[in-house]
């Protein structure tokens, strides 16, 4: 039973987000110029939490921390990606 339920709670994952990340990325691309740095920040932040990790290099993270992130989830995230 709870491997069914790992299998649906992984595929609900993954339906849900992958709709979330591109309406994300859509909303930044085209609302750039009427977003502050902190706002682009945080957006960035959120996008690298789920994008950064399976990749080879932590793109989103690093672009929230030239936008001088205040958020501690920019660098916790750049943290986890360089000392896991």
């Amino acid at each position: 039973m709870w491997l069914v339920y790992l299998l649906l709670s992984e595929w609900s994952f993954v339906t849900v987000m992958i709709p979330m990340l591109s309406f994300l990325l859509d909303f930044l691309n085209e609302n750039k110029n009427c977003l502050s740095d902190n706002d682009k920040a945080r957006i960035y932040t959120n996008i690298g939490y789920y994008i950064d990790f399976d990749s080879s290099t932590p793109d989103y993270l690093l672009k929230a921390e030239e936008l001088d992130s205040q958020y501690y989830e920019t660098y916790e995230g750049l943290g986890l990606y360089y000392f896991a």
